[in-house]
Parts: C-alpha cells; sequence; structure tokens
C-alpha cells in the first residue's frame, strides 16, 4: 500500500484518472480496480477527485431528466411538419413549372425542327410562309397599337399617378393574399 501522500507526479495522475473513468463504467479488471484502490488510499487528491466523480455519475443515473410538457412537444412537431409541408409544397411546384417549361419547349423545338423540314422539302411554301408571317407581324402591331391606346385611355381616366400607383399595390396585395391562400393555408381536413 501507498503511503498517503499528494506529492505524486502529473502523469501518474493521468493514469489514475483514465482508471478512475473506467471503474465508473465497470470497465476495469480485478487487477486494475485493486491498483486504483490501492492508489486512491494513499492520495488525497484523487481520492477528492472520485468522490467528486462518483457523485457525478450517481445524479446522472440514478435523477430522472425533466423533458419539455407533452403540448409544448406537440406543438413543435406540428410547426415542423408544417414547415415540411410547406416545403414539399414549394418543391413541387417548382418541379411542376419545370416540367411544363421542359415540355413547352421541346414542343417548341419540335415544331421548329418540322417545319425547317417542311421548308426545305417544298420550296414553293416557303413564300407562302413568309407572306403568313407579314401578316402575323402586322396582327402583332395592331395588338400592340391598341394596348397603346387603352394604355392612353386609363391615363386619361386616371390622371392622378397616384391613383395609379394605388392601384398597382392593390394589385400587388391581391397577389400576395391569393400566394399566401395557395401556397401556405392548411390542407382541407379530410372528414
Amino acid at each position: 500500500m501507498e503511503p498517503m501522500t499528494n506529492h505524486t507526479t502529473p502523469m501518474a495522475h493521468h493514469d489514475y484518472t483514465d482508471l478512475m473513468s473506467l471503474a465508473l463504467d465497470d470497465l476495469l479488471s480485478a487487477e486494475e480496480q485493486q491498483r486504483l484502490d490501492q492508489h486512491l488510499a494513499g492520495c488525497l487528491t484523487c481520492r477528492l477527485t472520485w468522490s467528486r466523480w462518483q457523485r457525478i455519475a450517481h445524479v446522472l443515473t440514478v435523477q430522472p431528466f425533466a423533458g419539455p410538457p407533452p403540448a409544448f412537444m406537440l406543438h413543435v412537431d406540428r410547426a415542423l411538419q408544417r414547415r415540411e409541408q410547406r416545403r414539399e409544397r414549394m418543391l413541387a411546384g417548382w418541379l411542376l413549372a419545370g416540367g411544363a417549361f421542359t415540355v413547352w419547349t421541346l414542343i417548341a423545338l419540335s415544331a421548329a425542327l418540322t417545319g425547317a423540314l417542311v421548308l426545305t422539302a417544298w420550296p414553293a411554301l416557303r413564300v407562302q410562309v413568309v407572306e403568313t408571317l407579314g401578316y402575323a407581324g402586322q396582327f402583332v402591331t395592331l395588338i400592340f397599337q391598341n394596348l397603346a391606346a387603352l394604355r392612353d385611355a386609363l391615363a386619361l381616366l386616371l390622371p392622378n399617378p397616384l391613383i395609379l400607383l394605388a392601384v398597382a399595390l392593390a394589385l400587388l396585395l391581391a397577389s400576395g393574399v391569393w400566394v399566401k391562400l395557395v401556397f401556405y393555408s392548411a390542407p382541407a381536413r379530410p372528414r
């Protein structure tokens, strides 16, 4: 048995703190346990450390931990579910928009390729296509002229720019409410 002393080297204390840690987990062999017990009998510093560690281990293993109230856990769980549903709806919306864009792009490319092949096969058809595109251009120009006339008529009816700004803000607010209803409203519950 070692004599009672506090003058052991720091390395020796480190070795024994390792043994104490293993002893708390019941991982020491009988020889290691006996070596630790002998050292604790003679070393006041390690004995005080061992006593503190045992009290802490006792508190951690015996005392039940208080958890959050069930209502709080339910509230957090529901909030997480709503968040996940919102995220899934947004992802579904982006996937739908991306898919639609891809489909329409493929349709447009197919139509352009088909049109190029047809125009290459029948050169006489080129003249008719050019005339039709000319008429389509005139039609688009007419539409833009009518839109400009409509804008001018609205400017006469609403001469004050502040009224136009108020109308624009009201439309923006209505769009925001619509987006909130579509994306963030609670899903209908089955009856």
